[in-house]
């Protein structure tokens, strides 16, 4: 017996099927206008990461002021104290604190 007849005998069928391949579908016009080109494909996916790396990019920062310590803010009204030469007049501690506070935050 030859394996054609043998397969047909495993299977139960009178003929085996074979498996076949069809021919590449055609191109229509439509198609190739719609299909585009690889070098466009690629550009426009570089575009896309550029844009996308500027978004993810954080930008800078607004320089921040330094917060002095409540310890160095007494210091320095002190020394403005002693530079007006000690006179304690209505709102003057208050006044010194404040410039005292503008003066080492660097605004």
């Amino acid at each position: 017996m030859d394996s054609k007849s043998r397969a047909m005998k495993s299977t139960g069928r009178k003929t085996v099927k074979v498996e076949r391949t069809s021919a590449p579908l055609k191109k229509t016009a439509r198609a190739v206008k719609q299909a585009a080109p690889v070098e466009k494909v690629v550009a426009e996916e570089e575009e896309r990461q550029v844009a996308a790396e500027k978004v993810a990019k954080p930008k800078m920062a607004a320089p921040t002021l330094r917060v002095p310590t409540y310890q160095e803010i007494a210091v320095r009204s002190y020394e403005l104290f002693l530079a007006r030469g000690g006179d304690q007049g209505f709102g003057s501690a208050e006044q010194d604190w404040l410039q005292a506070e503008r003066e080492l935050s660097g605004s």
